[in-house]
């Protein structure tokens, strides 16, 4: 009796005082790596090009999100968030007019977004293999990148649902035999004609089509064992259907090795290419994604860029994760509570018992 009691405490006891982080999850490794990300960014302001900024500015509108819309599962961690929230809002506007007196015309047809929006919420949820297509062989493969560009301007100019976006943009960002950067670009593209108010909503019918088929591409990738070449699509994979609510983009293994590619200084130094996974690897063939830009301690902007976006992403699904664990034993604490009133109400009764047959005993001794 004296074991079940004192095994109840121990249990109550850990639930009181466990590790804000157990064993298992991964949310303050991925916290940790968002910060020395960051503060390397924010010690690269003359360096880093607008697609970094841009990153690092939508993660901080995903850290202020996930403050309004979850702040329960947020409340252990609020102080971190809002420190990593305010490093990232003060990067992106030091860096911004740097960018714009660096890059100035490649700013003048994008530059529009890094200014900083409130963005929407979108509810945790799963790919669905039901939505997966084929992937359109390499040899057809293409994505008109200059009419990116033009699309993003359109988007950014517009008011309200005013936007002017040309058909084409349309017909290019719903094109079914996507893959690669331009399925994620995809992503992209529908991702800011609902922050500036293009259209009301993205239904969930085509955020299932697009981010089903990037878990195809993120899936091919894992299973060759994530090729150097590769890293950089892999985790902008990640961070743009993150955005949405794909859970399933934060698998542990996934995420480990984000946190493996990151080096101590805070960056990666893996750079992106334009590069179809249907071709044979050969490097001398691959041309550097234009965005792409070489620092001078070997780390890639747009790649240690995109890395903010994964890694932010998967703080909300650590955190959900955790949360959710938290209630769960919280739940069987409570269905433990009875147990503690065992020893209460059975140690009064031994102990009277007890009483009551020593008495017994002391009167038989008395009468013989």
């Amino acid at each position: 009796m004296r074991l079940l009691f004192w095994c109840f405490c121990l249990l109550v006891l850990d639930s009181c005082t466990g590790n804000l982080f157990p064993p298992g999850n991964l949310l303050g490794e991925t916290l940790d790596a968002l910060e020395k990300g960051l503060e390397y960014m924010h010690r690269k302001l003359d360096a880093i090009n607008l697609d970094a900024v841009f990153c690092v500015r939508q993660a901080q509108e995903q850290l202020q999100s996930f403050l309004d819309n979850e702040p329960e599962v947020f409340e252990a961690v609020r102080p971190r968030i809002e420190k990593l929230r305010d490093l990232a809002k003060k990067t992106a506007d030091e860096a911004t007019p740097l960018i714009k007196e660096h890059e100035p015309q490649y700013y003048k047809v994008v530059g529009q977004h890094l200014k900083e929006k409130k963005v929407d919420w979108f509810p945790s949820k799963d790919t669905s293999e039901d939505y997966v297509v084929e992937a359109v062989n390499c040899s057809v493969y293409h994505y008109d990148w200059e009419t990116e560009n033009d699309c993003y301007n359109a988007v950014s100019k517009g008011k309200g649902h005013a936007c002017e976006v040309p058909q084409s943009c349309i017909d290019l960002n719903k094109h079914d035999e996507q893959r690669f950067y331009g399925l994620t670009h995809q992503v992209l593209f529908w991702q800011l004609m609902h922050k500036f108010r293009c259209i009301e909503s993205v239904p969930e019918e085509l955020q299932q089509r697009l981010c089903s088929n990037v878990m195809r591409d993120a899936k091919q990738l894992a299973e060759a064992n994530f090729p150097a070449r590769d890293i950089d699509l892999f985790l902008e994979q990640v961070g743009v259907c993150g955005f949405w609510g794909f859970r399933d983009f934060n698998q542990p293994e996934w995420l480990r090795s984000m946190l493996k590619w990151q080096h101590e200084s805070g960056c990666y130094t893996y750079h992106s290419g334009e590069y179809c996974f249907d071709e044979i690897p050969d490097e001398s063939r691959r041309r550097v994604k234009r965005e792409e830009k070489e620092l001078d301690d070997g780390c890639y902007s747009h790649t240690t860029g995109v890395s903010m976006l994964a890694l932010v992403v998967s703080v909300r699904f650590e955190a959900e994760k955790l949360s959710q664990t938290n209630l769960q034993q919280s739940n069987s604490s409570y269905e433990l509570w009875p147990l503690i009133f065992i020893p209460i109400i059975l140690l009064p009764l031994i102990y009277i018992c007890r009483k009551k047959c020593s008495r017994n005993q002391d009167s038989s001794i008395i009468q013989n």
